[in-house]
């Protein structure tokens, strides 16, 4: 933070300008117009006054930014707290964490040059689709707002949260902060559901039905991975922590249900099997069983008829035809005979960020939509088989330094329950990807987004710091710990 002098100096300028915004707003406009800049502007300050405010408020907007105008807020909420942690560095402060070199150089780039390379190809799905808001999104501002803002919007925030656990006396509070993210995003979901005037169950027959902005699909990945994580929280935690997952949990759960999304079932049954597997306890694996037991008299039936829907032979055997009618698939079988061809046209390093866009397929009318409702198949069109490599390559290393400090001594036992949960969350991220899913980052992805910048705060222990120095037994204990400011290797 700033001296207290400079902070006092700067919180009075800031005051002072706020007084004369206010007034003119009010001079100038009606009540209501007054009250929003009244709020933002004791929002605007709040996060001056300490940033990890601001991040609080990012990491509870990132997975319910499927409204424009939540995503702008989301937006603003990481800039204004960049610029705040920017102020408190130029007053002396040591920057903690910043982003690791592996993940600049194999996921950042990779993204840039096929944001580059895509400015070059979106005015041929301009001319093609007629619908005027439809192709406004094929503007040079439009698929920056779509793509380039939120991925700096996100990178940025990592950047903070991961500071702000370093600088926190009581890392586990943030842990928390995941499990109220969590929170809100299912009871988005959930009253949004309810409030649209649909029964509970309609997403079972309608797929085409968007809930709070959002396919009920995306709903489906980003509540999955926030289970995934919590199972582990609110099974293994301690004390507050398992008390605040285990109500988050149930929240996610009910929420996961309603969306009717295969995929997001799929996150939460890995990280099921992954608690089972690693922790072969007689009582985990009970209670997991009594759970799974009661929930079954709770769930509708729609639930049971959705997660088996398309499991007999006829329906296997019209996937392995490329029926775009097949219930198993949903017609992605035939999805990806028609865009495999495609991928040939530049193999190597692709066609550039949302290449379906320009793809032969979709500019002819055979297909009618941008998504090739497969992760690899879209890394492959918009990157190539290098961006395939790099992406495999960095996933791994996520994969392995989560695993590392979830069995490392040197880390608060609340965290390393964390990076476990993780692990096994973003497993079943990639195994849905073979149905659904990007590998650019959008809202759906939030909570792997927030669970990397939570990494980024361990990601390289000190060299040479002993169990006994990096942390009290309480902080072991998960308790209260303030972990190791750690400095990466760039």
């Amino acid at each position: 933070m700033m001296n207290r002098s400079s902070s006092n100096h700067w919180l009075v300028f800031a005051l002072m300008i706020g007084a004369l915004a206010i007034g003119a707003t009010a001079a100038l406009f009606d009540t209501q117009v007054t009250i929003a800049v009244l709020i933002s502007l004791i929002g605007a300050l709040a996060i001056f006054w300490d940033y990890r405010i601001g991040v609080v408020a990012a990491m509870c907007l990132a997975p319910i930014s499927s409204d424009n105008n939540l995503l702008k807020a989301f937006s603003v909420v990481v800039l204004l707290s960049f610029l705040s942690f920017a102020a408190t560095r130029s007053a002396g402060r040591r920057v903690q964490v910043s982003l690791p070199r592996v993940f600049v150089l194999l996921y950042c780039l990779p993204f840039v040059a096929a944001f580059v390379a895509a400015l070059m190809q979106i005015d041929i799905p301009y001319q093609a689709i007629k619908n005027p808001i439809s192709r406004e999104h094929f503007t040079l501002y439009g698929y920056s707002a779509a793509h380039l803002f939120p991925a700096i919007s996100y990178c940025l925030l990592i950047i903070l949260i991961g500071n702000a656990i370093s600088e926190s006396n009581d890392g586990e509070h943030w842990l928390m902060v995941y499990c109220l993210t969590a929170a809100i995003a299912g009871l988005t979901f959930l009253i949004s559901l309810l409030t649209s005037g649909h029964e509970i169950t309609v997403l079972r027959i309608n797929r085409g039905i968007d809930v709070f902005f959002a396919h009920p699909n995306d709903w489906g990945a980003s509540l999955g991975t926030a289970a995934g994580t919590l199972l582990f929280l609110s099974v293994l935690g301690n004390g507050r922590l398992r008390m605040f997952g285990a109500i988050s949990l149930i929240i996610v759960l009910v929420a996961l249900a309603l969306t009717f999304s295969r995929g997001g079932y799929l996150i939460f049954i890995v990280s099921v099997l992954g608690l089972l597997i690693v922790h072969r306890q007689v009582k985990i694996i009970f209670g997991l069983v009594s759970i799974a037991l009661i929930s079954s008299l709770f769930l509708p039936e729609e639930v049971i008829d959705r997660a088996t829907l398309g499991m007999d032979l006829n329906t296997l055997m019209a996937v392995g035809s490329g029926s775009m009618t097949d219930e198993l698939t949903a017609g992605r079988g035939g999805i990806l005979v028609r865009i495999a061809p495609e991928i040939l046209e530049s193999p190597i390093v692709g066609r550039g960020l949302g290449a379906m866009a320009w793809s032969d397929a979709f500019v002819s009318g055979r297909l009618n939509f941008t998504n090739p409702h497969n992760l690899y198949i879209e890394i492959l069109l918009d990157t190539g088989f290098v961006g395939l490599a790099l992406f495999a390559v960095w996933a791994c290393k996520f994969l392995m330094i989560c695993w590392q400090r979830s069995i490392d001594r040197s880390v608060p036992r609340s965290f390393s329950i964390f990076f476990e949960g993780l692990v096994f969350a973003f497993i079943g991220f990639l195994a849905m990807g073979l149905s659904n899913g990007h590998w650019y980052p959008r809202y759906e992805q939030s909570f792997l987004w927030i669970g990397l910048g939570i990494l980024l705060a361990f990601w390289q222990t000190p060299a040479g710091q002993s169990v006994e120095t990096a942390l009290s037994s309480a902080g072991r204990s998960g308790m209260r710990a303030r972990p190791s400011a750690a400095v990466l290797d760039h």
